[in-house]
């Protein structure tokens, strides 16, 4: 996301982290609001990323989309 873009300014939405066995987090994923693109940024980096609604939806699922057991 480009310096000054509207896009940066979304406020944060959801956060998805990935933990290993040992509970240790392994990576972690912040991601901006809207309904159509939005930002992201890893844990690991200075960058806010572009991303699309669709791939937002699979970084980070909303709960009433999340089914026990699968």
């Amino acid at each position: 996301v480009a310096e000054g873009d509207s896009l940066g300014a979304l406020e944060r939405e959801a956060t998805t982290r990935a933990f290993s066995a040992g509970g240790e987090v392994l990576a972690e994923i912040t991601l901006g609001s809207g309904s159509g693109e939005r930002w992201a940024r890893t844990d690991r980096d200075e960058y806010v990323y572009r991303v699309s609604a669709f791939r937002a939806d699979r970084l980070a699922p909303g709960r009433e989309s999340l089914q026990p057991g699968s």
